[in-house]
């Protein structure tokens, strides 16, 4: 009786370790593709903004507000300025080529 459980304890052993042996082909990572719309805008530095865009759109922003990124149009010459607020949301104004802030 003993070597009866003493073989079925090795052959679920066994069976075990097969089945932990196994090994899963690896599957197919799902890729995501991220397709960008040309716009018309180019990103600029806010410092190669002459002197008197860059005051004007000082002049919008709010208390805790910092411009994060400014992006020029290739034909028009508008600015979409991205602002970051001291909460962290950001918000998008767009102005003239010569500052003045477009609704």
């Amino acid at each position: 009786m003993k070597k009866v459980i003493v073989l079925l304890a090795v052959a679920f052993a066994v069976s075990i370790n097969a089945q932990a042996n196994t090994t899963t082909p690896p599957q197919e990572e799902n890729a995501t593709v991220v397709a960008t719309q040309d716009d018309g805008f180019v990103e600029v530095k806010f410092e190669e903004l002459a002197e008197p865009v860059q005051a004007a759109i000082k002049a919008e922003l709010k208390e805790g507000q910092t411009v994060k990124s400014v992006s020029q149009h290739k034909e028009t010459k508008d600015l979409k300025v991205v602002v970051a607020n001291a909460d962290e949301t950001e918000v998008t104004l767009t102005f003239d080529e010569a500052g003045k802030l477009k609704q």
